[in-house]
């Protein structure tokens, strides 16, 4: 596999985008973590459709800041490249944080536009990029702080029928103040995986140093894969003091949006990398981010819209693998009509150009999740 960055070279102009709004998708059952839920609606708000001058349109989930600050912004029937609309919108609003809700929407619009240029070449978007594979592993992500008992064990059974190797639950109960009972949440989900799946715990940041070292101790009999977010997920200081002394690996940033945010992780002995590629500012600084784990010998994982993180993993190496947190992706896909395929634990891609997703909008329609319809001319 050799990927590419000829892309970022293509010519764009653009003639029109059309902002479809959705009423909030209802997930199938509420879902809880640490410090946040419930939870009951899928997060896509709205989709873009964005149209080159010969009518072919690249198609991304995205919130309202599209339509308010970028689009006004690209359709003026300039011609850029791929690179230069990148970089023009990104300095555009570095006073708005270049770390911001802006900055995360500059990252779907270069997604949009790896969707177009995709399609233009008549691949799909992960062949485009270089990848010489169909199909991506994935590990089974749930448990919500609200199960225990049958419906946890039910939920990771579910995960071994889709032939997960690996399977994450959440931990740090109500603000973590329910340990005795996380514990037992543990032991339960390792009894059903039994001892050849790995089991991976997400704290949702709700720990001290003292308290995540008190709870991996207690849990580490358990054979525990790896520690997802036990910290403030900008306490680096505590990361490195944390990772130096756990008895279980440590993994931290899925709240960075750049790669300078995951620099000082190399100075700390945390070794799995969590890039979000639906939160990233661009598809290079993501790649920039899997360079450095490569460069240190970590592990590499995205979750959020698998769809697009598929596409980043694809091209991200062997280390690597998309995160599915199933109540509230499922969704989701269940609402497409070009979709990757989740089976033997991992996510095949369907042979279509562009990114691998398309929604069904006139089953969204015929639903009542689509309410609203706007074209914006050039």
């Amino acid at each position: 596999m050799k990927r590419t960055t000829e892309y970022r070279q293509t010519k764009l102009s653009f003639s029109r985008a059309v902002i479809y709004g959705l009423s909030p998708i209802p997930q199938k059952e509420v879902f809880y973590d640490a410090t946040g839920g419930p939870f009951t609606h899928t997060k896509v708000e709205f989709l873009m459709e964005l149209y080159d001058k010969e009518g072919i349109a690249g198609v991304i989930p995205c919130t309202s800041l599209m339509e308010e600050r970028l689009l006004p912004l690209v359709l003026t029937g300039e011609e850029r490249t791929f690179e230069e609309w990148s970089r023009f919108l990104y300095w555009k609003y570095r006073n708005n944080g270049l770390a911001g809700e802006t900055v995360r929407e500059i990252g779907r619009f270069e997604f949009a536009l790896l969707d177009l240029i995709s399609k233009r070449a008549g691949l799909p978007a992960h062949r485009f990029l270089g990848s010489d594979k169909d199909w991506v592993p994935v590990y089974g992500s749930g448990g919500s702080t609200h199960l225990e008992g049958l419906s946890l064990a039910k939920e990771m059974e579910g995960f071994l029928s889709h032939g997960h190797r690996i399977v994450k639950m959440k931990v740090g109960t109500d603000f973590g103040t329910r340990l005795d009972r996380d514990v037992e949440r543990v032991k339960l989900a390792r009894g059903v995986i039994g001892p050849d799946v790995g089991l991976a715990l997400d704290a949702n940041q709700v720990f001290t140093v003292g308290q995540a070292l008190e709870f991996a101790k207690r849990v580490e009999e358990y054979d525990i894969a790896w520690y997802e977010e036990p910290l403030h997920s900008l306490d680096y200081f505590g990361y490195r003091d944390l990772a130096e002394q756990c008895p279980i690996p440590v993994s931290s940033g899925e709240s960075f949006y750049n790669h300078y945010m995951f620099q000082p992780l190399l100075e700390t002995k945390v070794r799995h990398f969590q890039p979000v590629a639906a939160s990233f500012d661009g598809i290079e600084d993501w790649f920039e981010v899997n360079a450095m784990a490569k460069e240190c010998g970590a592990v590499i994982s995205s979750g959020g819209l698998p769809m697009l993180s598929a596409v980043m993993i694809a091209n991200a190496g062997e280390n690597a693998m998309v995160e599915f947190l199933e109540p509230c992706n499922q969704p989701l896909l269940d609402y497409m009509d070009i979709r990757v395929e989740r089976k033997d634990g991992r996510f095949y891609f369907p042979d279509a150009a562009g990114l691998p997703c398309h929604f069904d909008m006139g089953r969204l329609d015929k639903e009542g999740f689509l309410k609203s319809k706007k074209i914006i001319g050039a």
